[in-house]
């Protein structure tokens, strides 16, 4: 049986297994990218944009920080640039090998019923490959630079060595809301201005720094051990993968955990708006769509500057934003709240077949969904009844930028389309549980950028009985099917279930 949920958001997950695929796996992740924090360098739009793990990751920025943290003299600036112009182009060759040959993988199997599977397999091959060999030379620079070092410089090495790990590693790896949230830098900037209250939460953020190096090293091997299980041929065994799958989203997890913690230990010793202000910031990099601007706020900011204007217009309009945005605030407080939860029990659910742990995350899924419906229907009748302050005449000039509907920037939910649809399948192709399949779903395409997404289902009323398949287009130019092994009931059967 398939069933389709219409979200209201596409903060709202369809399933519990794609959760627990997207926790594991997915660059489409809820904090987005997921998730991610994009850095200079790392953003699709760029021309120069290479995905991890094939971003070089030793680059002048990083000379620049070793130098800053280690306060490195001018000889040792020069011998270790000397040492860098070595390795560059072998890092960029590298970089650039592995993505021609993921490339060619891709190409050469297109179009093969059996391709998922081996695709799977040989690009996993090829990131353990090449992830090995570029870490040996980056650890042949960082050896090198060290040599070069004072005792007293030796001794500040691991602090830098922490530093390099949360800008390399913190979000580039990063698929949970709250997992790619760097509190160090986060507090730096907001705490700037502010030199007493960074002193007094020094001593909290250097434990936070350890504790959060070592989870980062420990996600790091989980997932590592991971991709070494699809390269070794057993994506597909649930056994065999599955508890892999299982530490690294526990792994996820514990870094989640430690970011909700800290945040409010964080908090603590610092003014009251200086504390409110850092929840805010916390919440709007892990959660940016539910901190984004509404729709809500765009009109009422444009109805505030319109010309002609009343006294009373204007006073209507503030006092409504006011008492909107306090909702608001609310609702969305109380979504955070149930998708930590709903993403928690998730991740400890993997590879469990613990039938109260599924009732139980169904039901939260059930209630973000409400939720979310509420908080999208809230901004709706407030966008409404704005439009109900200004006369006909006023009305008008918004009733086009009102109605029209932008479309998504970030083609993911196409994604997120497909394996809602996915999720709901009756049977799975090799006799796969949903969980395996999902997760390789979101592997084969982490990384590259897509740019459509076809569903073609066969039906219930005697039609044409071919195989289910999701199609998905990226920006090489290049389609990858999915063949599904399939059987659906009655449509009309599910719409009586559901009351019509």
């Amino acid at each position: 049986m398939v069933r389709f949920f219409i979200a209201h958001s596409r903060f709202v997950i369809v399933s519990r297994y794609i959760i627990a695929a997207t926790i594991v796996f997915s660059s489409i992740a809820f904090a987005s990218p997921a998730s991610a924090q994009y850095k200079p360098g790392n953003d699709p739009a760029n021309p120069e944009y290479s995905p991890p793990p094939f971003r070089a990751r030793v680059t002048d920025d990083e000379l620049g920080h070793l130098t800053r943290l280690l306060y490195l003299d001018a000889d040792q600036q020069t011998l270790m640039r000397t040492m860098f112009d070595g390795l560059d182009p072998v890092i960029q060759y590298g970089n650039s090998t592995a993505i021609k040959q993921q490339l060619f993988l891709r190409q050469a199997l297109r179009g093969d019923a059996r391709g998922t599977l081996i695709l799977m397999r040989r690009m996993a091959q090829s990131n353990v490959n090449w992830r090995n060999e570029r870490n040996t030379l980056e650890k042949q620079f960082f050896d090198g630079v060290k040599s070069l070092l004072s005792d007293e410089q030796v001794a500040n090495w691991s602090g830098y060595d922490r530093s390099r790990r949360r800008r390399w590693e913190l979000s580039d790896r990063a698929q949970m809301a709250g997992e790619g949230v760097d509190l160090i830098l986060l507090c730096a900037q907001l705490l700037a201005p502010h030199p007493d209250q960074s002193e007094a939460i020094a001593p909290l953020l250097e434990q936070y720094a350890i504790e959060l190096d070592r989870l980062i090293k420990e996600r790091g091997t989980n997932l590592d051990q991971v991709e070494q299980q699809i390269a070794d041929g057993k994506a597909g065994e649930s056994s065999a993968i599955g508890p892999f799958l299982r530490a690294a989203a526990l792994s996820r997890l514990a870094i989640v955990e430690l970011n909700t913690s800290s945040i409010e230990a964080l908090g603590q010793p610092l003014d009251i708006a200086l504390r409110v202000q850092l929840r805010e910031s916390f919440r709007a990099v892990s959660f940016p769509e539910l901190s984004a601007p509404t729709q809500y706020e765009a009109l009422a900011d444009a109805i505030l500057a319109l010309d002609g204007l009343s006294d009373s217009q204007q006073l209507q309009v503030t006092a409504d934003r006011d008492s909107f945005i306090a909702e608001l605030h609310s609702m969305t407080g109380t979504l955070i709240a149930l998708h930590l939860k709903e993403q928690r029990l998730a991740a400890q659910s993997i590879h469990e077949k613990d039938t109260q742990s599924g009732a139980l995350l169904e039901a939260i899924h059930g209630r973000e969904v409400e939720e979310s419906g509420r908080r999208h229907d809230w901004i709706n009748m407030g966008c409404q009844r704005l439009l109900s302050f200004l006369t006909e005449d006023q009305r008008a000039m918004f009733d086009d930028w009102v109605s029209a509907e932008t479309a998504p920037s970030n083609v993911e939910h196409l994604i997120d389309e497909a394996l809602g649809l996915l999720s709901g399948l009756e049977t799975m192709p090799n006799g796969m549980d949903r969980d395996a399949f999902l997760a390789l779903i979101q592997h084969a395409f982490e990384g590259i950028q897509i740019t459509g997404v076809s569903i073609a289902m066969p039906t219930a009323d005697g039609g044409p009985s071919a195989p289910a398949a999701v199609s998905v287009s990226d920006s090489d130019g290049m389609t990858t099917t999915i063949p599904v092994d399939l059987e659906i009931d009655n449509p009309e059967d599910d719409s009586k279930e559901d009351g019509g």
